[in-house]
């Protein structure tokens, strides 16, 4: 998990949408306007959450995986 947590931490928009995720499932369009961050970065990062299972998208909605959860835990606690 330790490769996770440095994995987020190192770039603040996978940190920011990995903690809104926490708190509410969304798709691309909802996370890029609540975060004001570009859509196609948010599909880029959404998609290297995806590949460290910290995420998982049921059809066009991206949700928090248990160990996604741990991991955001887990940085805001260092």
């Amino acid at each position: 998990m330790k490769e996770e947590i440095g994995f987020v931490k190192a770039n603040v928009h996978r940190f920011k949408i990995l903690e809104f995720l926490k708190k509410e499932n969304a798709g691309i369009e909802k996370i890029s306007k609540k975060l004001r961050i570009r859509k196609n970065y948010v599909e880029k990062t959404l998609k290297e959450l995806e590949d460290k299972n910290l995420i998982f998208r049921e059809k066009s909605i991206y949700k928090i995986t248990d160990r996604g959860e741990k991991v955001i835990k887990e940085a805001k606690m260092r």
